[in-house]
């Protein structure tokens, strides 16, 4: 399951532009012209955020009402963003008060989008035991998203894999062979160099909330991946080396 988005709305520019900003973050979206049944059951990815537009208050409360029958029947979160005229903000404040999560004008800028979307998921992220954690890090399988300190982080699909396989053997030491064999898909054509790049992607994610030291470099072994690597200097955490004798 990966975390996705349904955006509804009639314009087809503006599906397009909410298309390009969320799977650029690696969401996946599934787009339609009018909110339906079959178009909320057929969405299969959790957390689940639908944006649709306001019409009138009435047909709002319809949408929340079949939202809420479909979060009970596949006891699925449906968290809700309501696409509001730029000349009729009213229509935020109405709803709100009927229920909705958040409201986003029309005009959205690809930015604007991109964060209220990230704070409906981070706050209803929950730890499950369908989760793996590691320090600060939490990869939860319902959401198909990685966490770190509670927030969200978008790693690319290869190395979501390549952080999964760690975290599924945290302190051992893992080979460049072992690695190909259990992350990258066999029809892909990958040598150890392939490993050592996704490696240092994964380590540029981590470094921006300083935690580049828990992927260690195992000399002449491999790689490994713990919660108790001990914090370096910057120039140190550049290349981050164990030594086993």
């Amino acid at each position: 399951m990966s975390s996705g988005i349904l955006f509804v709305h009639k314009n087809k520019v503006l599906r397009s532009k909410a298309r390009k900003a969320l799977e650029s973050i690696g969401f996946e979206f599934h787009e339609s012209s009018q909110i339906t049944t079959k178009s909320l059951w057929n969405i299969s990815f959790y957390p689940c955020v639908v944006l649709f537009p306001y019409e009138d208050k009435e047909t709002l409360q319809s949408t929340l009402s079949l939202c809420k029958q479909i979060e009970s029947d596949k006891n699925q979160k449906i968290s809700t963003i309501v696409i509001c005229n730029k000349k009729n903000i009213n229509a935020a404040i109405i709803s709100i008060e009927v229920g909705t999560d958040d409201w986003i004008k029309d005009t959205f800028d690809s930015d604007e989008l991109i964060v209220r979307v990230r704070s409906l998921i981070n706050k209803e992220h929950k730890l499950t035991p369908n989760a793996i954690s590691v320090g600060p890090i939490t990869l939860d399988y319902e959401v198909h998203g990685i966490f770190i300190n509670e927030e969200l982080v978008h790693f690319s699909p290869g190395e979501f894999r390549l952080m999964e396989f760690f975290l599924q053997n945290e302190k051992r030491v893992l080979s460049r062979d072992e690695l190909l064999q259990n992350v990258w898909p066999a029809n892909i054509q990958a040598g150890t160099r392939t490993v050592d790049v996704k490696i240092r992607r994964v380590r540029r994610v981590l470094e921006q909330f300083n935690y580049d030291h828990m992927l260690q470099t195992v000399r002449g072994k491999g790689y490994r991946f713990t919660a108790f690597g001990r914090l370096r200097s910057v120039a140190q955490r550049n290349d981050t080396h164990v030594q086993i004798n």
